[in-house]
């Protein structure tokens, strides 16, 4: 694996989404410092996130692409994952290649390994399957844990319970003597395959969703995890599905549907059904768990799905026929400030399919290229995490009026087989009623007897050859219809909640940090309001017990065996905080200042080593199996964060939440406030819980929490900017707060 260290601003990109990481690496490319290194690990972001065809452009190919064993084993994996036509004979014969030159590290010998095995499986040929047990247990000989997993795992298949739980508890052992810096999701899954060959699901269940909540973007890691889980469940005598429910994917879906009308235009989506078309949008999104987008980007529908997939932390690809300015004045007009805002967003990469504007005759033959291409890269983006893409479509049931419509569209996908969502234009759909009901008009056929296009009926054919049906989306097969109207989501209710708060007034020795007054006050104070009135168990870490070592054994040692899955745990720090700029990539990073910030020799300069940074919070609450967790900072700092702003960041249900609040920005001094009293941001903290707590049978979320500290600091202290940010691991959930009564 290559080291992360080197390419902060590549791995800062990598934490928000593959859109965000392609825009990072052409301002490589523009500065010339697309070196082979950045080239492979960008690729292997990419290959995580499944987007493999811009993994490959990245790699180029061998003859003049990146060179080396680890390049070659990124191609083949790439094209093993992809599997179109002659992709899984190319993976093989790479691997092959350099089997044969001498690559004896586990890594390659597991690749290879796991191409015998997909052949096995897919053809039923044991003999293949046994080649890859052979090379798994030679790879586990170079003290691999990755392949050693997988030879216990087939040797429970071919060989029995015996030899496979030997080989896991070994692998187990190895994990336990290995470094603990070197844990990653990988690890966390081993430990769970492990746990689950020898036949416990409960510990496989803990590691596996901390495996999944260490990067929740990592989609085909994660498919990876549930397919393999599927088989061991099974062969230790439980059902296939019995631990399907920690393997989240969000879905893929596509979208299609008519422009808001606009003058001299036929009467399909008029203005005023904008509001009830983006709540039957949103709900349609949530229900589908929608985190993966494919569309085009015109005023109305478009911009409204666009819009919503973004508010619950999900991604977009935009497709565009011909280039922005032009699509403007055809297909966007007074929406511009909306489309400008998508188009910009860190979680959206635009495709331009031509570069100039064709003949007005030609215009209909352009947009119908683009449904095609949104069709092609949502099917093809699924395919390799195995999930089932939905196009949702806003339509008025009409027929088409030739290509580039959205009767055309919906035509072309019904050809595929893949699901479609209409959501009901028509006069009867929008006169149907409150709630999600089907409408009174009938359904053309989910597959036409003749297919609308050679292009969708060979799609069809590829995605049946290739990718087995898949429930996790809960969309069926066949063509809903969908009223414009509004459906109230669930709440959220946690088993428990812990709090730990943590305040330092003073920091011992000779160095940059100064005394503060109030910091311990507020930790007490926070504490205290969480715990009376909200039911949180409440750890309090204050003055010399507030040190790097006691902070993290908290987390790790004592929160971590107590807090369950489906808990609520908040993090509350008072004391200073520090922002670090690297002249790299132009990055920066975020730290808080333990009591054991100063150096023993009373250097009056920052040392980085004694704080903590946000990767290690990012780390430490991927060891918590909570549903949901918050930071609030009462300091400030930037860096290793994504910044939320006010929008909602997500779904107040099962999703996985790891969001931060802080009280200020880089630069801004954070007050302290009058001494014996609070600070301003902890007293606007706590006046917003004690409001809260005077409605026993209401909740409000935390993105109302930070809309509450943001208007606060407006009026009463202006010197600050509170920021709503994400860690890295954070899976699009909303925390909730209820208070006890």
């Amino acid at each position: 694996m290559y080291d992360s260290g080197g390419f902060p601003r590549l791995e800062a990109a990598a934490s928000i989404g593959p859109e965000a990481l392609l825009d990072v690496w052409e301002e490589f490319e523009a500065r010339g410092e697309d070196t082979d290194e950045a080239r492979a690990r960008t690729a292997e972001h990419l290959i995580r996130m499944a987007h493999l065809d811009d993994a490959l452009v990245i790699l180029g190919d061998e003859s003049d692409g990146v060179r080396g064993v680890r390049a070659d084993g990124l191609r083949a994996l790439a094209l093993d994952k992809r599997s179109g036509p002659g992709d899984a004979e190319t993976a093989l014969e790479i691997l092959q290649r350099l089997h044969r030159q001498g690559a004896s590290d586990g890594e390659t010998m597991g690749l290879l390994a796991g191409r015998h095995k997909r052949f096995g499986r897919t053809a039923g040929d044991r003999d293949a399957l046994q080649q890859a047990l052979d090379l798994y247990r030679r790879a586990w000989r170079v003290r691999d844990t990755y392949p050693g997993i997988n030879a216990a795992a087939l040797a429970l298949e071919l060989e029995g319970p015996e030899e496979g739980q030997a080989i896991a508890a070994e692998v187990l052992a190895a994990l336990d003597a290995a470094p603990c810096e070197n844990v990653d999701r990988w690890t966390y899954a081993t430990r769970g395959e492990a746990h689950l060959i020898l036949g416990d699901l409960d510990e496989a269940r803990r590691w596996y969703r901390r495996a999944v909540a260490a990067d929740p973007k990592a989609v085909v890691a994660i498919a990876t995890m549930r397919d393999q889980a599927r088989i061991l469940v099974g062969l230790v005598g439980h059902p296939e599905d019995a631990l399907d429910d920690v393997f989240t994917i969000r879905s893929v879906a596509a979208f299609t549907g008519h422009r808001l009308d606009g003058p001299d235009e036929p009467e399909r989506f008029p203005a005023d059904l904008e509001e009830d078309v983006r709540v039957t949008i949103r709900e349609r999104i949530q229900a589908l768990d929608v985190g993966f987008a494919f569309s085009s980007a015109a005023r109305g529908g478009d911009l409204l799905f666009l819009e919503e997939v973004l508010n619950r932390n999900g991604s977009a690809r935009v497709f565009l026929p011909f280039p922005a300015d032009a699509f403007v004045e055809t297909s966007v007009g007074d929406w511009e400030p909306q489309f400008r805002r998508v188009l910009a967003h860190p979680r959206v990469r635009t495709v331009e399919l031509r570069p100039d504007v064709p003949p007005g005759a030609e215009l209909p033959a352009a947009f119908a290229a683009c449904n095609d291409a949104v069709r092609r890269a949502a099917i093809d983006f699924a395919r390799p995490f195995g999930s089932e893409p939905t196009l949702l479509a806003l339509w008025d049931g009409e027929p088409s009026r030739g290509p580039g419509g959205t009767g055309h569209a919906v035509e072309a996908w019904r050809a595929t087989g893949h699901p479609v969502v209409i959501l009901d234009l028509s006069e009867e759909g929008r006169s149907a009623g409150k709630g999600l009901v089907e409408s009174a008009r009938q359904a053309s056929p989910a597959v036409p007897a003749e297919p609308a296009t050679a292009t969708a009926a060979a799609e069809r054919q590829e995605a049946e050859e290739a990718t087995p049906p898949s429930t996790g989306n809960g969309a069926t097969r066949d063509s809903t219809l969908v009223s414009i109207r509004s459906v109230t989501p669930g709440r959220v209710e946690y088993e428990a909640r812990h709090c730990l708060a943590i305040g330092i007034d003073t920091y011992p020795g000779e160095g940059p940090w100064t005394p503060l007054k109030n910091a311990v006050r507020d930790a007490q104070e926070v504490a205290r309001v969480l715990g009376e009135h909200y039911g949180f168990q409440s750890r309090l870490l204050s003055g010399p017990e507030a040190t790097k070592q006691r902070i993290g054994s908290t987390v790790l040692d004592e929160l971590r065996p107590v807090v369950g899955r489906e808990d609520l745990v908040v993090v509350y720090f008072a004391g200073h905080g520090h922002t670090q700029s690297f002249t790299f990539g132009n990055e920066e990073a975020g730290y808080i200042a333990p009591v054991d910030a100063n150096g023993p020799d009373g250097a009056p300069e920052v040392q980085l080593s004694r704080l903590i940074s946000m990767a290690h919070l990012a780390e430490w609450s991927a060891a918590l199996d909570a549903r949901h967790l918050l930071f609030v900072f009462d300091s400030c700092f930037s860096g290793m964060m994504l910044k939320l702003g006010g929008g909602a960041s997500g779904r107040p249900d099962s999703a996985y939440a790891r969001l931060a609040v802080t009280a200020g920005t880089a630069g801004q001094k954070v007050l302290d406030g009058p001494e014996g009293g609070h600070s301003p941001f902890a007293t606007a903290l706590k006046a917003r819980l004690l409001e809260g707590a005077q409605d026993p049978g209401g909740y409000f979320t935390s993105v109302e929490l930070y809309s509450h500290l943001r208007r606060a600091a407006e009026t009463d202290f202006p010197v600050q900017t509170p920021v709503l940010a994400m860690l890295k691991n954070h899976g699009g959930g909303e925390i909730v707060f209820r208070p006890t009564g």
